[in-house]
């Protein structure tokens, strides 16, 4: 289906109110919402280890502040049936703005006392191409501003940091790990600032214009503030069209909108030294090409090989759809990555384009696997990081 199709339908199915969201109020409701959870977590994550239990999700006040509510999301031509979940947490739970892998401290204490954290979206992979995530995310923004709501934040994955800047959020921090995620960047939407939120013609627009609330201005001056003082440097840039991208072997054969479309969410990633890139036994949501450095590639505590620049990390479980064979470590500073994500693959409009992309990146793990069964013991660190500083 052509990609316009694609998104003129989806926003048909959110106009007719195919998609009904609610908040957890109903105790019955609580073994949906987890089985949903526990799909995504199983069928994706492989964390079948991490199963959420019903009685664990915390039931909503009506009325009451979002204090921390699990929301619905049913879809009306299945019987109401419940096909997604997110959470919606007051950022006033977590004190000085730190808890666990989150960190708010940058935003000021007047602020977290009016905002929440966005988090936890679960779609059932039935759904997945439907309006049901953009569904959910215009009710949290709806109602966000009837309860007088001025920020909510949200910790974005690079194969979805394109779709939440077009939205209208905004990076507030370094790219890092979180919550056993490699990587993700904490952004937050300014729920006032209509004049960036109509620049980017973004669907809250609308949302805006209907609810028509009283103009808060805290929000906007604290982000003003914010970017006057330098912003944030991210650790992440999205792949630029007027990078070169002909010498990437992936791409080889497939048309100008195929590699627009394959590439519109790739992002390049700086790591630090000793982070964990990939674990073994989770979920394989992408891959990356390593455009500069030296990671390590291990087998319980075993280093069993070593990827450099021009190779790529975590394309086994990427084409088979299989948890992670092994775990990725960075062993040198300066290391970076280039990002592709599987929901990237599912842009491609062209079956040719989409045969290519597969037959490419066979082969590329067919010559890898050869080269492997050929290959002499494996250098140490020390070795390659010397190699590899020798050839740039």
């Amino acid at each position: 289906m052509f990609a316009w199709l694609k998104r003129a339908k989806m926003a048909w199915d959110i106009s007719q109110g195919r998609f009904h969201v609610e908040p957890l109020t109903d105790a019955k409701d609580r073994v949906d919402a987890a089985a949903v959870i526990n799909a995504v977590r199983d069928n994706e994550l492989h964390r079948s280890t991490q199963s959420c239990k019903p009685e664990e999700l915390p039931l909503h006040e009506t009325g009451g502040l979002w204090r921390d509510a699990v929301l619905l999301c049913r879809d009306t031509h299945e019987n109401n049936r419940v096909i997604g979940i997110a959470r919606a947490t007051w950022l006033g739970l977590f004190p000085g703005g730190k808890k666990d892998d989150h960190d708010f401290s940058m935003i000021p204490d007047v602020l977290r006392a009016r905002s929440y954290l966005a988090h936890g979206l679960s779609i059932l992979p039935s759904h997945r191409k439907t309006g049901a995530s953009a569904a959910v995310m215009l009710w949290m923004y709806q109602e966000a501003l009837k309860i007088g709501t001025l920020l909510a934040v949200l910790e974005a994955e690079p194969g979805l940091y394109p779709t939440y800047l077009r939205v209208g959020y905004r990076p507030i921090d370094r790219v890092r790990p979180m919550f056993g995620v490699p990587f993700a960047v904490t952004m937050a939407l300014v729920l006032h600032d209509i004049d960036h939120i109509r620049q980017l013609r973004s669907p809250l627009t609308s949302i805006y214009d209907r609810v028509s609330p009283p103009r808060e201005e805290t929000a906007i001056r604290w982000f003003r503030e914010f970017q006057e003082q330098g912003g944030v440097q991210t650790g992440m840039s999205l792949l630029s069209p007027r990078e070169d991208i002909d010498s990437i072997p992936l791409l080889s054969g497939m048309s100008d909108s195929g590699r627009k479309a394959l590439l519109g969410g790739a992002a390049h990633i700086e790591c630090d030294i000793g982070q964990e890139i990939l674990t073994e036994g989770d979920g394989a949501k992408w891959m990356a090409l390593v455009e500069r450095g030296l990671l390590e590639v291990l087998v319980g505590d075993r280093v069993v090989a070593l990827r450099s620049a021009g190779e790529l990390i975590g394309e086994i479980a990427f084409v088979l759809d299989v948890p992670r064979t092994a775990t990725v470590r960075v062993a040198s500073p300066q290391t970076k990555l280039l990002l592709l994500s599987r929901t990237a693959v599912s842009r491609l409009a062209s079956s040719a384009d989409r045969e290519l992309f597969w037959q490419n990146l066979s082969m590329i793990l067919a010559q890898k696997l050869t080269s492997i069964s050929s290959a002499p013991p494996t250098p140490s660190r020390k070795e390659a990081h010397s190699t590899s500083q020798n050839n740039g």
